[in-house]
């Protein structure tokens, strides 16, 4: 009867220790959404002035005429989470990110897609889809501008030795709408 009564006790302990990692976690988790919803507010902002500027340049420029016609090239940016306690957030946005590929006629063999976050490029390869490249998530606000700078550059090469005429980016993320869905 001791010999259970220790275990028991044991077996409490443990629950109360695990019951506070949870607790704990919980917690981090809520002020770490806090701080992401802030910079997702920036970026927000950004983007806006991106396209105002692309705006002003193509008023200013009017038609472009270019000299040859190439291939479009359609590049698919998917944006993973690496954090814990998402549920099935990579492999719902690869089920967004195949039926787009497929709605614009590219095979997931042959799709330029760049994933960010270890989590996204297990879900996309497990579908079939081969990422040209996985990058990691930035772990703080201030990383956010490091990865715009990496998926920039990235583009760039791959549009500079390709020179498609249509380049295009599509992005693959969850947004917060009201009542709490995505």
């Amino acid at each position: 009867m001791a010999q259970t009564l220790d275990i028991l006790s044991h077996r409490t302990e443990t629950l109360t220790s695990m019951r506070g990692i949870v607790h704990t976690m919980k917690t981090l988790s809520a002020i770490n959404a806090l701080l992401y919803d802030h910079a997702a507010t920036a970026i927000e902002a950004y983007q806006r002035t991106i396209l105002e500027g692309f705006r002003a340049f193509v008023r200013h420029n009017r038609a472009l005429m270019l000299t040859t016609k190439r291939a479009p090239i359609r590049a698919v940016v998917a944006f993973g989470s690496d954090h814990g306690l998402c549920g099935g957030y990579n492999e719902l946005l690869t089920d967004d990110v195949s039926k787009h590929l497929e709605r614009h006629g590219h095979e997931p063999t042959s799709a330029l897609v760049l994933c960010v976050g270890a989590r996204m490029k297990v879900a996309v390869v497990v579908r079939g889809i081969l990422p040209e490249r996985t990058l990691l998530p930035p772990a703080s606000a201030d990383g956010i501008g490091r990865l715009a700078g990496v998926l920039a550059a990235r583009l760039e090469k791959i549009w500079h030795q390709s020179q498609p005429d249509e380049p295009a980016v599509d992005l693959a993320f969850t947004q917060r709408v009201a009542g709490g869905s995505q």
